[in-house]
């Protein structure tokens, strides 16, 4: 949980709420189960991003699987904001709208901002405490060591 940073529980959280949305009422006591066909499914893969960019950042020992889960979860969160916005605001397939397509557009936004916090969080937990942005310039509190040249081999 060390490796945790805020971006990761902000997608997990906007992940699972866009899950739990799929169940809520989108239309006339109908929820987004019963009113698409593939839309929900797509949705459910959509969410999916959130929690598991969390399980990997703490799974894995370097950075590279979560970083290529939290690029495809960016792609995937913007998907479910056009999907809800096309899909359940600007062409319901019945009825009236209900409040569950409000809290699936709340949730595939703050999963697109969790991930993309995560993609451009580059600090890491050095011995309990967070490393911050350097700017390019070494810190004094770094040891910088000169070293010499091999030697050249001899023929």
């Amino acid at each position: 949980m060390s490796k945790v940073r805020n971006g990761e529980v902000i997608a997990a959280v906007g992940g699972i709420a866009l899950i739990v949305s799929l169940f809520l009422p989108w239309y006339d006591g109908v929820d987004a189960w019963q009113a698409f066909d593939i839309v929900h499914v797509i949705l459910m893969v959509c969410g999916l991003f959130g929690p598991l960019l969390l399980v990997l950042q703490i799974q894995q020992k370097t950075a590279a699987v979560p970083l290529a889960i939290a690029g495809l979860g960016a792609w995937a969160g913007l998907l479910a904001i056009a999907i809800v916005l096309l899909r359940g605001l600007a062409f319901p397939p019945v009825g009236d709208r209900q409040w569950g397509i409000a809290v699936a557009l709340i949730a595939a936004i703050v999963l697109f901002i969790g991930v993309w916090r995560s993609l451009g969080d580059e600090r890491v937990r050095l011995k309990g405490r967070w490393s911050t942005h350097t700017g390019g310039v070494v810190p004094d509190s770094v040891e910088v060591k000169s070293v010499s040249p091999p030697p050249a081999e001899s023929q």
